[in-house]
Parts: structure tokens; C-alpha cells; sequence
């Protein structure tokens, strides 16, 4: 019964009392098994999402777009789009977005996980003569998966900030800490008792993830990004970075999950889980007027 196991995990953990040994042990299974139902729980509104655009295709020519699909064929010439715009996947922590296209019949949407999809976006905008805004942006105005801007992010008339404060970044931050608390946890009631050790690699693990979760966490509440007409600015724990705009040289995506601009004597290099992403890029793209190169690729 729950004598027996208290028993034997006192024993196993060098002399403990049976409640604590119970304490940790349920503890430790409960945080284990906490952990496959929040990576499921980011990841399940997008992989359901998915599942309708698997076999999607969309081409996109100087006559206007073709969405294709094993049950329907749908073209639409550039002088029907009305309007187009991104939506949030409902329920999703990780920035998918539809990509809307909205004519006088219906709407028709592709999500921003398809292959050239910053290209994609580009020609839509160039093509469709017909709309206003000619830029993507949110219908309700902003990003479900962003939090709401904090003071000191707020920029001067002109200036856009980029920051990382999501929905999904504040939840890795709090799986980071949970994984990190956990040798923690045994190491406190190793100290609580003399005969007890804890093993030194007890001691490295929960340096290493305390060390990792300390810098998402210094990200998250203090590095950005910010662009005005002069250049574009990095806030870095080491310092600040400034890259004008006719001093860069390319710009690209790394193996690591980084966007890089490259100039000649620096390089301002930030992690793509940032804020409204592919605007960012666009505006990178747009104003790097003596870039070599004009599109984003991988580096």
C-alpha cells in the first residue's frame, strides 16, 4: 500500500521520512506527465489546422491566383480580389495565421506555413490593384498570440517596435522553469537531511536549464527590435546594435532559428519566435535598398 511505498522511496532516497518520499516522487511523475500535454497543447490547434491545407496548392500568375484542391478548382483573376488580410488559427499559441483572400464570391485562405509563402504574400500585394491597404495585416488589428505592448516598448512617432512578449514564448518560459525546478526540488530535500547527496549532475543540469531559462526569460521582458526610416536598432544584453538601411549589405535566415542582417564592420542577429515576424521581414526587404540579396534565404 502507499506504507510500502513510502517505505521503499525513503529508502531509495537515503533517509528520507515517507511522506516527503512520497511528496517528491508524485511530484516529480506529475511534472513529467504535465509535460507531453503542453507540448501537445501548442501544437494540436496547428496540426488540426493543418489537416485541411495538406493538399492545397496555390499558383499565382500575371492573371491572378489559382486555389487547388482534390475537390475543387478555384481561379480568381487580380481585378476580383477586394480585399485580403491574416487571421489568427483559433486556440493556437504558435503564430499560424490564414492568409485570407476575399473576393465578391467568398473568401479563400492558404496558411503562412506554405512553401514560399513571404513570396507568395509579395505578389498578392503587387497584383491586386484593387484594395486600399496594401499591406497584410491582422482583420482585428493585432496578433491573438501577442501581448498587449509594454510601457517601455512604446517608441517614439515613426519608430516601430518588435518585441517577444507571446503567448507562446511566456508558456516555454514557464516549461523551462518547471523542467529546472525539478532537480531543484531533490536537491532542497537532499540538503535537509546529512546523510544524503545529491549527484553532481543533479547540480549541472539544473545549472544549465536555470542558465537557459534565465536568458529566454532576460529576452522576453527586455530585448527588441526597432525600425524607423534611418536604420534598423537591436537591443542586446550586451549592448546596442545599429544598422542603417544603405549599409546593408544581405539578409537571411540561419540553420539556428535566427533572421541575420549582415553590414560591413556588424551584423544584428535576433530570434525568429519575435512579434509580427513577417512584417518585420518585409520592411527589412523593402527598405535594404543596396542589399545583394532581395528575399529572404537560408544563409
Amino acid at each position: 500500500g502507499w506504507r510500502n511505498i513510502g517505505n521503499n522511496a525513503s529508502t531509495m532516497f537515503n533517509g528520507f521520512s515517507p511522506f516527503l518520499a512520497v511528496a517528491f516522487v508524485f511530484t516529480t511523475l506529475l511534472m513529467c506527465s504535465a509535460q507531453p500535454f503542453l507540448i501537445v497543447a501548442v501544437l494540436l490547434p496547428r496540426i488540426q489546422a493543418n489537416r485541411a491545407y495538406l493538399k492545397q496548392t496555390v499558383t499565382a500568375d500575371l492573371r491572378g491566383l489559382v486555389f487547388q484542391t482534390p475537390q475543387e478548382h478555384t481561379p480568381i483573376t487580380w481585378d476580383r480580389v477586394l480585399d485580403f488580410y491574416l487571421e489568427p488559427i483559433p486556440g493556437a499559441l504558435q503564430s499560424a495565421d490564414r492568409c485570407v483572400v476575399v473576393t465578391a464570391r467568398g473568401e479563400h485562405s492558404f496558411l503562412n506555413t506554405i512553401v514560399d509563402n513571404l513570396v507568395l504574400l509579395e505578389i498578392i500585394k503587387t497584383y491586386a490593384t484593387n484594395i486600399q491597404s496594401k499591406e497584410w495585416a491582422y482583420k482585428t488589428g493585432r496578433d491573438r498570440d501577442n501581448l498587449k505592448t509594454p510601457i517601455q516598448f512604446q517608441a517614439k512617432a515613426g519608430t516601430k517596435v518588435f518585441h517577444f512578449r507571446t503567448r507562446t514564448n511566456r508558456a516555454m518560459l514557464w516549461f523551462f522553469w518547471a523542467i529546472g525546478s525539478q532537480p531543484l526540488l531533490g536537491i532542497f530535500f537532499n540538503a535537509s537531511f546529512p546523510d544524503s547527496k545529491s549527484p553532481i549532475s543533479a547540480y549541472i543540469y539544473l545549472l544549465v536549464v536555470v542558465c537557459f531559462a534565465s536568458w529566454m526569460t532576460y529576452l522576453y521582458k527586455h530585448d527588441y527590435v526597432a525600425t524607423n526610416e534611418n536604420g534598423i536598432t537591436h537591443r542586446t544584453p550586451f549592448g546596442t546594435k545599429f544598422i542603417a538601411w544603405d549599409n546593408v549589405e544581405s539578409f537571411g535566415r540561419s540553420d539556428l532559428g535566427f533572421s541575420v542582417i549582415v553590414a560591413k564592420n556588424t551584423r544584428i542577429q535576433f530570434c525568429n519566435v519575435i512579434v509580427r515576424q513577417e512584417q518585420l521581414r518585409n520592411e527589412i526587404a523593402q527598405r535594404s535598398i543596396n542589399s545583394q540579396t532581395r528575399e529572404w534565404h537560408e544563409l
